[in-house]
């Protein structure tokens, strides 16, 4: 099984890693079609290659503020229950011009994810950033966390 820290991005470029972490170009925006709230992305799609099904079925994911800024929000991710491995993670920011996650870094001992959503310029209000997080099992879970741009 491989360790986070060693992930594969589909969706974005990777612009640096170093010690488990990396810094992500802002991706494509415009949501799809459909109705709701169009969203930022997905800013990226996170997986880890060589990753194996643990047998624990992810039914939840929490999403926890760790820390932020008038114009930020770092945030970390971690699956429900302990022991259940992630296979992906999707990053969204709704509305979609509220701005974009910039920054993700995993941990060799924790199989969370904590990533930063910078606000854009010139945005101030509400915006929620959408977590979506899948299994090898094809279980799936979604979180939603609304921070302020100020």
């Amino acid at each position: 099984m491989t360790r986070p820290g060693n992930v594969l991005l589909a969706a974005c470029t990777v612009l640096g890693i170093a010690a488990g972490s990396f810094a992500l170009s802002s991706c494509g925006g415009g949501g799809g079609g459909g109705g709701g709230a169009r969203t930022s992305g997905p800013f990226a799609v996170i997986m880890p290659p060589g990753r194996q099904y643990s047998g624990v079925p992810l039914t939840g994911v929490k999403l926890v503020l760790q820390n932020s800024g008038t114009r930020w929000a770092r945030l970390r991710v971690s699956t429900e229950p302990d022991g259940s491995l992630w296979s992906g993670i999707q990053f969204f920011v709704e509305p979609y011009y509220a701005g974009t996650p910039c920054c993700s870094q995993t941990f060799h001992f924790s199989d969370d994810v904590l990533f930063r959503v910078n606000c854009a310029r010139g945005y101030k209000g509400e915006a929620v950033a959408r977590v979506k997080v899948n299994d090898l099992g094809g279980n799936r879970a979604e979180e939603t966390f609304t921070f302020t741009c100020g």
